[in-house]
């Protein structure tokens, strides 16, 4: 999601992930702010209802059911096509079934872990997540070590840095705060 968020962001892209930032933070309060008086491990159904009756819970509860489900191969025909440009980039062709492969080394993983219960997925949550905070910190240091004099605070305060100005910022946005979502998945747990 970084990626395409620093496709549309350019040089705006600490912008763009700040402003995607803010985003993130009002769905993480928002289930945060209802567990404070709705006790339930039943996540979102348990706070939809209790806000808005069975029907919307449930109505609400199948398309979060629905989006997690569809999130894994979607995530993987995704990276599918990012496994074709950037093989392309290296010069390699690869064949047209490339796509199966790669959808199923990505989906088939995380259906097994689910099905070892929780803590196998907490363990391999916690893992990951932890190498992805070093790999983006490491990058991010990097890319502010590479750069030298030409670091500069209007990467922060310039719209016109990204891809058509601010709709390149608002589009980098959206796609940014996707990456920055997941926390509130603890206030369920909890």
């Amino acid at each position: 999601a970084l990626a395409a968020a620093a496709a549309y962001g350019g040089g705006a892209l600490p912008l763009t992930v700040l402003l995607g930032a803010a985003i993130a933070l009002t769905w993480i309060n928002t289930p945060y702010q209802f567990s404070g008086y709705i006790s339930s491990a039943g996540g979102i159904f348990s706070f939809i209802r209790s806000t808005l009756g069975d029907r919307w819970g449930i109505a609400g509860s199948t398309g979060y059911y629905l989006y997690y489900v569809l999130l894994v191969p979607g995530n993987a025909l995704v990276l599918t096509g990012m496994f074709t440009w950037l093989a392309g980039d290296f010069g390699v062709s690869l064949p047209a079934w490339i796509w199966v492969a790669v959808v199923v080394a990505t989906t088939i993983p995380p259906f097994l872990l689910a099905c070892m219960r929780i803590t196998p997925s907490l363990t391999y949550g916690i893992v990951t997540a932890g190498i992805e905070a070093v790999v983006v910190v490491g990058v991010s240091i990097a890319l502010v070590i590479h750069a030298g004099g030409h670091n500069t605070g209007t990467v922060f305060t310039s719209p016109h840095l990204a891809l058509n100005g601010w709709h390149g910022v608002i589009v980098g946005m959206a796609v940014a705060s996707t990456a920055l979502g997941g926390p509130d998945a603890v206030v369920f747990l909890g």
